[in-house]
């Protein structure tokens, strides 16, 4: 584990991180970490606040949640599971989506420090 491999055992405070793509990790992966270390986590996403509300920018692109879909059936991903619950298996996906995803992240949310625009 990152305890172990890393040195992340002995450290005092935790900061989870990522730019675009990384955003979204950090978003998805918070709990998880959070629940790895017994020292404050916090979490600095770089954009990764993807919306499912933006119409598509052409009448043959590929809608937002479709491509998320997809992909989603590919990464194995693991959004939180009171997420999916929520909404149901056949729509885990749409965890990935930052407005689906903020009721589901622990508190305190002042932990997570998303930009504003």
């Amino acid at each position: 584990t990152l305890n172990r491999t890393t040195g992340l055992a002995n450290a005092s405070d935790v900061l989870l991180t990522g730019g675009s793509a990384g955003g979204i990790g950090t978003f998805m992966n918070y709990n998880m970490v959070k629940d790895a270390f017994h020292v404050p986590v916090r979490a600095l996403p770089d954009a990764g606040w993807f919306l499912n509300t933006i119409q598509d920018y052409s009448k043959s692109a590929i809608p937002v949640t479709k491509q998320v879909a997809q992909g989603f059936a590919l990464w194995n991903g693991q959004p939180p599971e009171a997420c999916v619950q929520s909404l149901g298996h056949s729509y885990a996906s749409l965890c990935y989506f930052g407005p689906v995803l903020y009721p589901f992240l622990p508190l305190p949310a002042t932990d997570i420090f998303v930009q504003k625009a």
